[in-house]
């Protein structure tokens, strides 16, 4: 692997990442640093700083002296992971049309006339790659580089913890329907128009992903569990969201 200590440890962390984005290391499997180490031909100790790396990013959590596991599809991890996509994509989407406008047919359209090509013949790799790189690029087109600092929650969340509900040409034909009409309201400036269809999006996720027989138990629990918070959290957004304007977002 490369040279210098702390390229050896972003490349390693780069490694296990695509790893996990790409479904070889499944949600809850544990990583253990003696067979990693012997895969990845490098030493225990960069090893180690690139696992730190990872669980920063919260994709791995500490599993004592047995090492450390992929994040797992949790009720709460969930909820609190789509809250925040809710916001941030709003925000991105709102500054994109603000900002970037003028780039947005020819950075976006082309990455949704691509993923439409991916529904048929179905390629759902594809299709998710094109979906993490759509999302990139709003956040790019909102010129907001606290927003690019989160890229690693996109990631996690569309390749992590909704793999079954984008890994369907059903679900992928209504997501590319809902691009189209966020990268028309972008490129023609509608900033109020392009943050609420954004945060519809990532809900339509979330009401797919509660549908489903392998997460909605953990959901359920999950509100259970919060209740009134949740609702709390939900009038706080919907606050914060009508404040945007009056603040300049």
């Amino acid at each position: 692997m490369g040279s210098g200590r702390a390229g050896l440890v972003e490349e390693v962390a780069h490694v296990l990442r695509q790893r996990i984005y790409g479904g070889i290391y499944r949600p809850g499997e544990l990583l253990r640093q003696v067979q990693l180490s012997e895969e990845l031909n490098v030493s225990r100790t960069p090893l180690r700083e690139a696992l730190r790396l990872l669980q920063s990013e919260g994709l791995v959590v500490p599993e004592g002296a047995r090492g450390v596991s992929v994040v797992r599809l949790e009720g709460s991890r969930l909820l609190n992971a789509f809250a925040l996509r809710e916001m941030l994509d709003g925000l991105a989407a709102r500054q994109a049309a603000e900002r970037g406008a003028h780039r947005a047919e020819a950075e976006l359209g082309s990455l949704v006339t691509q993923q439409h090509a991916a529904i048929s013949p179905w390629q759902p790799a594809e299709y998710v790659r094109l979906n993490v790189e759509f999302h990139a690029r709003v956040i790019e087109l909102s010129g907001n580089e606290f927003l690019r600092g989160q890229m690693s929650l996109v990631r996690m969340t569309s390749t992590i913890f909704a793999p079954s509900v984008l890994i369907s040409p059903e679900r992928a034909s209504l997501g590319v329907d809902e691009h189209r009409k966020l990268v028309d309201a972008i490129k023609h400036g509608r900033a109020a128009e392009a943050e609420a269809l954004s945060r519809k999006h990532i809900r339509e996720t979330m009401a797919c992903l509660a549908e489903d027989p392998g997460v909605s138990p953990r959901l359920a629990e999950a509100a259970a569990f919060t209740g009134a918070a949740a609702a709390t959290a939900l009038a706080l957004t919907a606050a914060a969201s009508a404040l945007l304007p009056a603040v300049g977002w």
